[in-house]
């Protein structure tokens, strides 16, 4: 953000009309740190609480009544896990976690979709 707005101040006036690319890049610069920051941020704190607490023990035991191999998969990437890889190991544990609570609910033939659908992706 702070070089957008020097180009803005160093071309002067002409930088500021909307013809120009640079008040779009401005504005881009100010708001994509908040958009990608907030699910970052959410990720991280569910790494933390999983790895403090083990958080996510509690979603596994029930993940693996209806989905062992893919609780055994998710499990076994957590002891490896760093933060790169934090936000698809959350994703891929959410996303079980919905097949699980479908399945629970009778849900049989939706879960059967999804999983077709969604393939649950390798973790990294």
């Amino acid at each position: 953000m702070p070089c957008v707005s020097e180009d803005l101040e160093l071309i002067g006036g002409n930088a500021y009309i909307e013809e120009s690319p640079l008040p779009r890049m401005l504005r881009d610069a100010q708001v994509l740190p908040i958009w990608e920051g907030t699910t970052n941020i959410m990720v991280l704190d569910a790494l933390r609480v999983a790895r403090k607490e083990g958080g996510h023990e509690i979603l596994l035991s029930r993940i693996r009544k209806q989905l062992p191999r893919e609780a055994e998969e998710i499990g076994a990437a957590f002891d490896s896990l760093d933060e790169r890889g934090a936000r698809g190991w959350v994703d891929r544990l959410a996303r079980a976690f919905e097949l699980t609570l479908l399945a629970e609910a009778g849900k049989g033939d939706v879960v059967e979709r999804l999983s077709d659908r969604v393939a649950l992706a390798p973790l990294l």
